[in-house]
């Protein structure tokens, strides 16, 4: 343990995770409850589709989104070289802890939405027609009505999708690895299962503090 704490790559590694987690969480979160309202809440047109298609990636496995995510955004990707022909640049960058936050949030959202959808779908419709019958916008209707209401399946989805983005290996190791970016998945994995002399002492350490982070977030 005290060789562990004192290992300043492991302390990166632990950083890198927590932000990535916290970044990742507040965009599912965002994406999976407005996905959530927009379906279930309002008169969007094709809104059926339109949530089939959110919740796409909960079919689909984070090892091949985060390919395909390589393969159109990554520095070589198909959009990424059609904005360098048109524009000079390319303006995001994949490989960025920005980058990792954002394919890890686009991949946990769909279960922030199931959540919220259940709920939104078991809201008296009388509370927001009786703050429309006050005179209450509807962005007022939104803030004071149904977001409050949600609040309870966005907060346990919420931890549901922290956990995930904490253990997710597959991002991190495919957009995170090439730049030097490691998270506790990666740390473990490089010091571990990839190592040619896996260092054991350090991994089995670095899994139990990750076991104790989540059991007590569950």
């Amino acid at each position: 343990y005290i060789r562990l704490f004192t290992s300043p790559e492991f302390l990166s590694a632990l950083q890198n995770t927590i932000v990535i987690a916290v970044l990742a969480t507040i965009i599912s979160q965002v994406v999976g409850a407005a996905g959530a309202i927009l379906v279930t809440r309002t008169d969007l047109p094709l809104r059926r589709m339109f949530g089939q298609v959110l919740l796409w990636p909960f079919f689909v496995s984070s090892l091949v989104l985060s390919f395909g995510w390589f393969m159109m955004y990554g520095p070589a990707g198909f959009l990424s070289m059609w904005m360098r022909t048109i524009f000079g640049h390319i303006p995001w960058n994949l490989y960025s802890i920005g980058g990792m936050a954002l394919v890890a949030g686009i991949t946990h959202a769909p279960l922030a939405m199931l959540y919220c959808m259940a709920t939104a779908t078991s809201i008296d419709p009388s509370l927001e027609e009786a703050a429309r019958v006050s005179g209450a916008k509807p962005m007022r209707i939104l803030r004071t009505v149904t977001l409050p209401l949600l609040t309870p399946a966005i907060v346990y989805s919420g931890l549901l999708n922290f956990m995930g983005a904490i253990e997710m290996l597959s991002v991190p190791i495919i957009l995170g690895e090439p730049v030097g970016i490691s998270t506790l998945t990666t740390f473990i994995y490089t010091n571990g299962v990839s190592a040619s002399q896996p260092d054991h002492g350090l991994v089995g350490t670095a899994a139990v503090l990750m076991l104790l982070l989540i059991l007590g977030l569950i």
